[in-house]
């Protein structure tokens, strides 16, 4: 093999390393400000939903994404990059509710089912994403065989806390005022 045929070889290799990444960089939908990261199996739904609450961002614990929208189907699809992804749906007593996050125990507002899916079907009880390829975002329920997937957790979105300092400067005011009141008063 020739000097420059291996450092082909081992430049290839490292880039095919590199694209093999566990989890993608988080990303925020901007019109309900939660975070999502894509998280790379082989996962059963199981194991997918115990493992979403291991994973944090900016203090939030994760949870397997709840899809509650057009756009958040839309979203999700793509950072799952048209791979099956598990997502927090499963069958409870025959109804398809979401298993995690705040939505958790809550029938399903928002569906995107494929073809003759989600027909409430007694062997397929969880639901994943991207069954029917790229341009579909079509969701389908998966039985009771052992299937492993990646899946998309998501986390809330960030809510500002003040800083202790900022307490403080509301009691200063707040002094201040009472101080300039009680004068007033007198």
């Amino acid at each position: 093999m020739s000097k420059i045929s291996s450092i082909h070889v081992a430049i290839c290799a490292v880039l095919a390393a590199c694209s093999l990444s566990a989890h993608s960089a988080p990303e925020t939908l901007a019109n309900n400000g939660h975070t999502y990261e894509w998280i790379s199996g082989p996962f059963s739904w199981d194991q997918a939903l115990a493992d979403a609450s291991t994973h944090t961002n900016a203090g939030q614990t994760g949870y397997m994404a709840t899809i509650t929208s057009a756009a958040e189907n839309d979203f999700v699809h793509g950072l799952a990059n048209t791979r099956l992804a598990w997502i927090g749906a499963s069958q409870v007593n025959g109804d398809w509710v979401w298993r995690a996050g705040p939505e958790a125990g809550q029938a399903l507002s928002y569906s995107n089912w494929g073809t003759n899916q989600g027909l409430n079907q007694s062997l397929e009880t969880h639901a994943g994403i991207n069954w029917f390829g790229q341009t579909q975002k079509r969701w389908d329920d998966f039985g009771v065989v052992v299937q492993t997937f990646g899946y998309v957790v998501e986390y809330d979105a960030v809510t500002a806390v003040p800083e202790p300092e900022t307490y403080a400067m509301m009691l200063a005011g707040l002094g201040a005022l009472s101080l300039v009141a009680r004068r007033r008063v007198r």
